[in-house]
């Protein structure tokens, strides 16, 4: 069984509201019984992140992966705010492997008709991917390429396949991969140059 992990739930949407949304768009899982929303003790007060989620059961891992692309491609309105629920994997001490940015890679230009579940298995032959997922734009005036993050079990496994399939061409999108790392030590480098000299 594979089980979701479904975040940002928007503050006034309640689980009958959660059900109707997964019946609406054909999402087959099996809700606990009573369905309840939990409310995270680490969610943002920035207002990027509700704190509210609950984690769903899926019979097969492909239709888990189908369930995150749907997921991750709605777009919410709760009185007149756009908002958007997330969906990962459940992982369990998921945010362990997330504190070590070494086995995370972020995949540019992206075919956008490749999902989840595809960039996993494309990426499986490299070593355990314990999550995958396609960021795909939200407007046409957006590029037609998406975004994809894998995480390995261990940083070897992500070296081996950034070494193998960075520059690979899939059909005429030639893949660009960086480490999750890179892009926080580019961040920091960018808020250093942009501090006022003393």
């Amino acid at each position: 069984m594979s089980r979701v992990f479904i975040s940002n739930i928007p503050e006034k949407f309640t689980p009958q509201d959660l059900q109707l949304l997964f019946q609406q768009a054909n999402i087959p899982c099996s809700y606990p019984e009573p369905l309840k929303i939990l409310k995270s003790k680490r969610h943002k007060a920035d207002g990027s992140s509700t704190g509210r989620f609950i984690v769903l059961n899926f019979d097969q891992d492909v239709v888990a992966y189908t369930a995150i692309d749907a997921i991750n491609m709605m777009v919410l309105t709760v009185d007149q705010k756009v908002s958007s629920i997330r969906a990962v994997p459940f992982i369990p001490n998921f945010r362990s492997y997330l504190e070590n940015p070494l086995s995370q890679l972020v995949i540019y230009n992206v075919p956008i008709e490749l999902g989840s579940n595809d960039l996993k298995d494309l990426f499986s032959e490299f070593g355990s991917v314990l999550y995958a997922m396609v960021k795909r734009p939200w407007s046409r005036d957006q590029p037609a390429t998406a975004m994809g993050y894998v995480l390995f079990e261990n940083k070897e496994q992500a070296d081996t396949a950034m070494e193998s399939a960075n520059g690979r061409f899939l059909g005429p999108n030639q893949l660009y991969i960086v480490k999750q790392s890179d892009i926080q030590q580019q961040l920091v480098d960018d808020m250093d140059d942009m501090a006022p000299e003393e």
